[in-house]
């Protein structure tokens, strides 16, 4: 899929196979603009070392947060393709959050590419908000669904910090055992 001719005309990009293309196309274009640059600097006579150390290693961290998202994503993909149920939307819902709270930090990217056009930017957070309103609704099924234990829901009242911090508690766990 060409991402800027197809998704950057899209005004919502807010879909999960939507946000796998635009996470996929991140990872490619950093590895892209890395191969362009280091080749630059190579031909410069640039040493490896200095070319890692000093030009090119934001690119390499952009590169490497790129590839762990995707992988991350992919991963939340597969894993959606394996279950079925009401247990399928509610897992679609958080994964669509994660990805699109990435899309959003990563804006100016993906908006600078034409990746993702002004009217899909501004329908993210609309999404978003809605899919986290939808989620905040069957919380309780959520907190099962992810197996969380009942006794790390509940944190410790403020007004009692004093009482709570005066004795070892292993960390903001109530009732927490080692």
């Amino acid at each position: 899929m060409n991402v800027q001719k197809q998704i950057g005309t899209f005004d919502d990009v807010s879909a999960l196979d939507t946000l796998v293309d635009l996470f996929r196309f991140k990872l490619n274009r950093r590895t892209q603009q890395l191969m362009e640059k280091t080749k630059s600097l190579k031909e410069d006579k640039i040493s490896a070392y200095d070319i890692s150390m000093y030009h090119t290693s934001d690119l390499i961290q952009d590169m490497s947060l790129a590839y762990a998202e995707n992988r991350a994503l992919g991963a939340c993909a597969d894993f959606l393709g394996q279950i079925s149920g009401s247990t399928k939307p509610l897992m679609e819902k958080v994964f669509r959050v994660f990805a699109i709270d990435c899309v959003k930090r990563d804006m100016g990217f993906y908006a600078t590419e034409g990746a993702i056009s002004t009217k899909g930017a501004a329908n993210l957070l609309i999404a978003q908000n809605s899919l986290i309103k939808d989620l905040s609704a069957g919380i309780e099924d959520l907190v099962v669904l992810l197996n969380v234990p009942e006794d790390v829901i509940h944190t410790p009242i403020a007004a009692d910090y004093v009482t709570y911090y005066s004795k070892p508690n292993f960390g903001e766990v109530v009732g927490a055992k080692l």
